[in-house]
C-alpha cells in the first residue's frame, strides 16, 4: 500500500496510482483515514467553513472508506456532495455537530450504492435542506439513522431516503412540529417501508399536506402509520397515508389544569413525555402510546406519577 499525505491527513491507495490536479484524482482502490479538516489550509480545526469539502470524493468509484467528520462547527453547505457517486462503503462513523447550518449535508451520499450503513446523525436543531436528499438512491443501506431532531426546518430532511430501495424501517420522526416541506418525498421510493412513526401533531398554518408531499410515494403495499389523533393528515393519498395502509391512533396526554405537556424525545429510540407539576397525593397515568416506549415523570412531579413502561391500550 502507498500512502499519500496532504496536510497530516493520509490517503491510502492499494496498487493505485494518484494524481493531484485541481481537485483529487485516484486510479485503483483506496481509503481515507484520519480527520479530513487536517486537508483544510488553516489546518486542523473544529470549524468547517461554507462549502468546505463539498464534492470532495464525488465520483471517486474506487473510495472504499471515510475519513473522520469531527468538526462541530458547520457552515452552510460544508460537506454537500461529498461522496456523491462513489463507491464508499463504510461511512464516517458519525457527522458531528448538535446544531446544523442549511445545506451543510445536502446529496453527501447520493448515489453511493455500496453504502453499507449510516453515520450517527446527533444533530437536534436543523437549518433549511441540511439532510436534504443525503442518502438518495443508496440502494444497500439496510438501516437508517436515528433522527433525534426535534426542531425542523424548511426542506431539512426533503427526499432524504428517496429510492432506499433494501431500506428495511423507517427512523422515529419525533418533532412534534412540522416545517415546510420538511418531509417532503422523505421514503419515496423505499419499498420495503411498511411502518412509520409520526409525532408531529400539526403546523400552525395547518398546511401538512405540503410538509408530507409525496414522503410515502411507493413505499410497501401494505403498511401502517401511527400518529397522534390530533394530527389533521390525508387518507388514501402519498400525502399523507398511502391507499392501502391504515392509520393508528396515538392517544397523547391531556393537559391538566389546562398546562400543555411538552415531549422529550430521545435519539428516536424512545419517548418520554413529561408532564407538569400535579398536586400532592395525585397521580399521573399515560395510556396509549405505541408498545415498547416508556413514560417518565418531569423532574420536581410531586405525589405519586406513575412511571413505569406503558403498553398500548
Amino acid at each position: 500500500d502507498s500512502v499519500q499525505k496532504i496536510g497530516g491527513f493520509p490517503l491510502k491507495s492499494s496498487g493505485g496510482i494518484w494524481n493531484m490536479f485541481s481537485n483529487f484524482e485516484f486510479i485503483g482502490p483506496f481509503k481515507a483515514s484520519g480527520d479530513v479538516t487536517t486537508l483544510l489550509c488553516r489546518g486542523g480545526t473544529d470549524t468547517v467553513g461554507d462549502g468546505d469539502f463539498g464534492y470532495l470524493f464525488s465520483g471517486c468509484e474506487s473510495l472504499k472508506s471515510a475519513p473522520d467528520l469531527l468538526a462541530t462547527n458547520l457552515k452552510s453547505g460544508s460537506y454537500h456532495h461529498m461522496f456523491q457517486g462513489s463507491g464508499i462503503e463504510e461511512p464516517p462513523l458519525v457527522v458531528t455537530g448538535t446544531t446544523l447550518p442549511s445545506g451543510c449535508c445536502m446529496f453527501m451520499f447520493q448515489n453511493c450504492a455500496k453504502l453499507k450503513w449510516a453515520p450517527a446523525l446527533p444533530a437536534t436543531t436543523l437549518a433549511e435542506s441540511c439532510y436534504q436528499y443525503m442518502f438518495w438512491g443508496c440502494t444497500s443501506l439496510k438501516t437508517p439513522p436515528a433522527l433525534p431532531a426535534t426542531t425542523l426546518a424548511s426542506g431539512c430532511y426533503s427526499g432524504m431516503f428517496s429510492d432506499c430501495s433494501a431500506l428495511k424501517s423507517a427512523p422515529l420522526l419525533p418533532a412534534t412540529r412540522l416545517a415546510e416541506g420538511c418531509y417532503a418525498s422523505l421514503f419515496s421510493g423505499c419499498v420495503g417501508i411498511t411502518n412509520v412513526t409520526l409525532m408531529a401533531l400539526g403546523r400552525t398554518d395547518g398546511r401538512v399536506s405540503r410538509d408530507l408531499e409525496n414522503w410515502l410515494y411507493h413505499v410497501g403495499v401494505q403498511g401502517v402509520l401511527t400518529c397522534p389523533k390530533s394530527l389533521d393528515i390525508d387518507l388514501d393519498s402519498v400525502s399523507g397515508v398511502p391507499p392501502d395502509w391504515t392509520r393508528e391512533d396515538i392517544a397523547l396526554p391531556s393537559p391538566i389544569s389546562g398546562v400543555e405537556p411538552a415531549y422529550d424525545f430521545v435519539a428516536g429510540v424512545q419517548i418520554e413525555p413529561i408532564v407538569p407539576t400535579v398536586a400532592e397525593g395525585w397521580a399521573v397515568k399515560v395510556t396509549g402510546l405505541p408498545a415498547g416506549l416508556k413514560y417518565a415523570a418531569a423532574t420536581g412531579v410531586t405525589g405519586t406519577p406513575t412511571a413505569k413502561p406503558i403498553t398500548q391500550t
